[in-house]
């Protein structure tokens, strides 16, 4: 190991091509538009980089048949997770039913789904990061409302 720290940042910002930057480009749109009551920029910026480096760690340390992951995608799972966390204080049953469409999308494409490799994206779809990166967002999410109630009791 070359201890090379920057890559469990920027292998996220990374992407194996346009189509690829694309896509991940507009579901990052079209997160925030369905979590815009519920997102804040702590929860993206501290989440995003909580998540980052998880993901980065983990699959170091879980996957070593893995040798690269580019991509948002993954954060993209983290910070939907997050978000759908926080969406639970505001609307319950939506945040119900898009935490559970998060679980059951996970548990597919981790057991039943083939692996994907698209031409049309540039390469392999790494699916341990999207379970990853949903991990982390529920971690952070766990850490951030215990430091929150922590503060709000002793502030």
């Amino acid at each position: 190991m070359n201890w090379e720290l920057w890559r469990l940042l920027s292998g996220h910002l990374v992407h194996l091509s346009w189509n690829h930057w694309w896509l991940n480009a507009v579901a990052l749109v079209l997160l925030a538009m369905l979590f815009e009551s519920a997102w804040q920029a702590d929860d993206v910026i501290f989440g995003g980089l909580f998540s980052a480096v998880a993901i980065s760690v983990s699959l170091y340390l879980w996957h070593p048949t893995i040798q690269w992951y580019v991509g948002l995608s993954g954060l993209l799972h983290g910070w939907f997770a997050i978000a759908g966390i926080r969406l639970l204080s505001h609307q319950p049953g939506f945040a119900g039913l898009l935490l559970l469409a998060l679980a059951a999308k996970l548990m597919y494409e981790n057991t039943a789904a083939p692996s994907t490799d698209t031409a049309w994206l540039g390469g392999e779809v790494i699916e341990q990061a999207h379970l990853l990166g949903a991990v982390s967002g529920l971690l952070y999410a766990a850490i951030n409302a215990g430091i929150r109630r922590y503060l709000a009791k002793h502030a």
